[in-house]
């Protein structure tokens, strides 16, 4: 999906082990386990002629996340405080967010992408 018009790219960091390709919290379905299928679907689900730039994200293992010094907790631009963030673009600047207790709600993801009521 490419970028157009004045939909700005949301930008997604989950945390993820690379090491293992899974989430390093893996005795329960993690947040970004739950968040991840709604986030693709309602990105499939912009109408021709809108689409996103999604841009993946990786924090790190546990401990790095879990430092407070962390570079994407720490730069104003992004302020995370949990995985995974959703963030709208504009201008430069966010101008959206869903953190974690919300990336996972569908219409709240519609919201961030401005799609209306049933999806379009």
């Amino acid at each position: 999906m490419a970028a157009v018009g004045s939909l700005a790219p949301p930008c997604r960091a989950c945390l993820t082990n690379p090491a293992v390709g899974f989430p390093w919290h893996a005795r329960r379905p993690p947040d970004c386990n739950v968040a991840e299928p709604v986030i693709y679907e309602r990105l499939e689900a912009l109408p021709p002629g809108r689409d996103a730039v999604l841009l993946r994200a990786y924090v790190g293992d546990k401990p790095a996340w879990r430092d407070p010094a962390h570079p994407w907790r720490v730069d104003p631009r992004f302020a995370l405080r949990g995985v995974p963030t959703l963030i709208r673009w504009e201008g430069g600047a966010a101008a959206a967010r869903l953190g974690d207790d919300e990336a996972h709600l569908k219409d709240k993801v519609d919201a961030l992408l401005g799609l209306g009521a049933g999806g379009n």
